[in-house]
């Protein structure tokens, strides 16, 4: 009769914390880290959080207290000096983008004495105006990336020189949708965008974080941190989440693993609902 009496109870038991895991594991399908290609933390290392194995070397720099943790800093770096960067060992086609959508993000301290400096932020990118894509500060403190497909300099640049606040970490993201239509934001504002990128021609040079590939050099002269690509375009209300937590990228990574106390309680649920339906047969 025991069995009998808590027969309800079990049922509720099973159907409520089975759907309620259930539902939680819905809720976490698509994740910010959804269509993440590669996100490098610069937690004392260049190692790709992504799960996808894309690993940088770093070269030179210095690792100390960033935006989340500790950041990559490329100090004593001067114009047409690259003895600081971080690299991929191989070319990705990964960030080779051709005409899909994606989604670049990174993190830049910028220090207090590098107005009238231009600065490479991260780029894959072959010399001259022949292929890939590349994000630069100019000297004139605009944001420009460039896309240099077929033999022609398509850049969003933004229409003046920006307030850069120096000393503190800035939000740069790039973003190319379905529509042919590349924005490029500041923090999270828009400050540059141009509908002509319709193809991202292949480059065969790495992917470089903090210079440029090539003579030029242009290395950043600052810290990084939380740099990040995609392959989908990532929403408005998701640039300004992030703008307003750094960390979220990093939680929503741990949170696509089930924690073991939801794995439990799944598996009691389905337990719960196999009595029930035992019970039934009976």
């Amino acid at each position: 009769m025991l069995f009998d009496k808590s027969s309800a109870f079990i049922k509720f038991l099973g159907i409520a914390v089975a759907s309620l895991t259930i539902g939680s594991l819905s809720a976490s399908a698509v994740p910010l880290s959804d269509g993440l290609e590669g996100y490098w933390q610069f937690e004392g290392n260049g190692n790709d959080a992504s799960g996808n194995g894309r690993h940088l070397n770093i070269v030179g720099g210095r690792f100390d207290a960033g935006l989340v943790g500790q950041a990559f800093f490329l100090p004593g770096n001067v114009p047409g000096d690259d003895a600081n960067h971080a690299i991929r060992p191989i070319s990705d086609d990964a960030f080779n983008f051709g005409s899909g959508d994606f989604t670049i993000q990174i993190w830049v301290r910028f220090d207090s004495a590098t107005n009238a400096v231009e600065q490479t932020l991260i780029e894959k990118f072959t010399g001259g105006v022949t292929s890939g894509w590349t994000l630069t500060r100019t000297s004139s403190d605009q944001i420009v990336f460039t896309n240099p497909a077929g033999g022609s300099n398509i850049a969003a640049r933004s229409s003046v020189g920006l307030d850069i606040t120096p000393d503190v970490f800035h939000q740069f993201i790039v973003r190319n949708d379905s529509s042919n239509r590349v924005d490029v934001f500041l923090d999270d504002t828009l400050v540059a965008f141009t509908t002509n990128a319709t193809v991202f021609g292949d480059s065969a040079n790495p992917l470089l974080i903090g210079g440029r590939n090539g003579s030029q050099d242009f290395p950043v002269l600052g810290g990084i941190d939380e740099v990040a690509i995609w392959s989908r375009a990532l929403s408005d209300d998701e640039i300004s989440a992030v703008q307003a937590d750094a960390s979220l990228l990093s939680d929503s990574i741990d949170s696509t693993v089930p924690e073991p106390a939801a794995l439990v309680l799944f598996g009691l649920g389905l337990a719960g609902l196999g009595l029930v339906r035992h019970r039934k047969r009976m």
